[in-house]
């Protein structure tokens, strides 16, 4: 086991050595071109961008464990991107996923609402009702999801997976044992599995299952549609991940250059009367759903007052 943690160690490190060689002679290959390499987007903090996400569950902690100097839930995006472009380092085979190295945009932002993060997020910025800091926090942030092509996922890339783990009959390189954490287990040609941080689990590690074993639950992104289970884990079961497409391509974009030209939508009453009498709840939390329930998540912080006033 020493020895095949070795080799795994090396092999890392060639391969790490390897990716900034390959991109050292892609910028020389650019200069020579000519071809001017495109500006990085400047990132968000994480509690300006946390801030703004809260109340719709895609985030689970208060605004105090978040810092701006830090960019992790910006930094999602990218990380997914790279891993569907094949352009990410393939995991050793058979390797547990607990083995490898926690990816921190997954330890604060639910990986598992990718598909519905588009939609959320144009949610939120339209209205009126959200405060101008952070409606371009969620506006940025839609940007940088489309310009990785993240926002118009294709549903048959994609399952929601249940596996089982048997740590007695394995027999791959790692360990295995480790604290359940966000990580994406990369795969060869595009093919990766996202598993969630502890916080958005959707498989209970242990319990009552038929399958022997632990448990985890996983999105799984397939660019082949085969989705073949890679060891050292056994399928249990797999279901649609993104629903079919309910908006035109490129929406995004036209969102976008609609909302810089005539701003938010003016906040009007009248649907959120409406959705109080087809629902039953009460006329306050009607207009608080209508506004995108922001900051509802955070036990420690109010509603905004610039919110309040305009709902």
């Amino acid at each position: 086991e020493a020895l095949l943690r070795g080799i795994t160690g090396v092999a890392r490190y060639a391969a790490e050595q390897q990716r900034v060689l390959d991109g050292l002679l892609a910028r020389l290959d650019s200069a020579v071109r000519g071809v001017t390499p495109e500006e990085p987007r400047p990132a968000l903090g994480d509690r300006l961008l946390a801030s703004a996400l809260n109340g719709v569950g895609l985030t689970e902690r208060d605004a105090r464990w978040y810092y701006d100097f830090q960019h992790s839930l910006f930094e999602l995006p990218q990380l997914l991107a790279r891993s569907m472009k094949g352009l990410a380092e393939p995991a050793p085979a058979g390797i547990f996923h607990l083995s490898l190295a926690k990816q921190e945009p997954l330890e604060h932002l639910n990986g598992l609402a990718l598909p519905e993060l588009p939609a959320v997020l144009a949610l939120r910025a339209a209205s009126e009702a959200t405060v101008e800091e952070h409606r371009q926090a969620l506006d940025t942030f839609l940007g940088e999801l489309d310009a990785h092509g993240l926002t118009e996922l294709d549903p048959g890339h994609w399952r929601r997976v249940h596996l089982a783990f048997d740590p007695d009959t394995f027999d791959g390189p790692g360990d295995t044992y480790g604290y359940t954490r966000g990580t994406v287990l990369n795969l060869e040609g595009g093919a990766f599995l996202v598993f969630p941080d502890d916080w958005y689990q959707f498989v209970r590690e242990y319990g009552p299952h038929e399958v022997k074993g632990k448990h985890y639950g996983a999105a799984y992104h397939d660019p082949s549609g085969r989705f073949e289970t890679p060891a050292p884990y056994t399928p249990v079961s797999e279901e649609p991940f993104v629903p079919e497409p309910a908006r035109a391509p490129g929406w995004v974009a036209a969102f976008r250059a609609e909302l810089a030209e005539r701003g938010p939508v003016p906040w009007r009453p009248e649907p959120a009367e409406e959705f109080s009498r087809l629902t039953g709840v009460t006329p306050t939390t009607a207009r608080l759903v209508l506004a995108g329930m922001p900051q509802t998540d955070d036990k420690r912080a109010s509603v905004p007052s610039a919110t309040l006033k305009v709902i």
